[in-house]
């Protein structure tokens, strides 16, 4: 008996082992929360890159057979959680504050060429109807910032409204880390 706990024991264990490698290792978006970010880590957040250039691999091709690479999206996403007034779509002087180095990013040279998402994403308080429109207004409010306070063209920015579809911590869907704007780089 004590053997079957002990192997369903280590099989659970393998398994959240898997789990956290491969979101370490293929991760789908930083979270960076409430933190101060810099324009330098928002562009090598952001930035395209080549992942998988340094692996080297031997395999067999038949003569005559052309070279074909395989490609592997990863996603390239921040997400933060950015400051509004209850039941407001207004950013705060702290929200526009965090914002400004990530509308530097978006204006640099490294990043000027790519087209961008931004989720905005609520809690689970309230009714989720509201919270999905009040997600896109604030998605909206963001990208606004963006192209008035930094000449970020509009048609490089998409705005989508989330709700409380993808809940950053389930366990808890009234915490404050699921309200917060998450940015995709295309």
């Amino acid at each position: 008996m004590k053997v079957q706990y002990l192997n369903i024991f280590l099989k659970l264990a393998f398994i959240i082992v898997l789990i956290f490698m491969a979101s370490y290792v293929f991760p789908e978006s930083v979270h960076l929360g409430k933190s101060e970010v810099s324009k330098e880590e928002v562009i090598q957040l952001l930035a395209p890159r080549d992942e998988f250039a340094a692996v080297k691999t031997r395999g067999i091709r038949l003569h005559g057979q052309e070279d074909r690479s395989i490609e592997m999206p990863t996603e390239r996403a921040l997400s933060m959680e950015i400051y509004f007034e209850f039941n407001s779509a207004n950013l705060t002087q702290k929200a526009k504050s965090q914002l400004v180095p990530v509308g530097e990013a978006l204006r640099s040279n490294e990043l000027s060429g790519l087209q961008f998402t931004l989720e905005g994403h609520t809690d689970a308080v309230g009714n989720s109807i509201y919270n999905m429109e009040l997600s896109k207004r604030r998605a909206l409010s963001v990208k606004q910032f963006f192209v008035t306070q930094f000449q970020v063209s509009d048609n490089r920015i998409q705005a989508l409204g989330k709700g409380e579809t993808e809940l950053l911590n389930a366990i808890d869907p009234g915490n404050g880390v699921n309200r917060r704007v998450k940015i995709i780089a295309q």
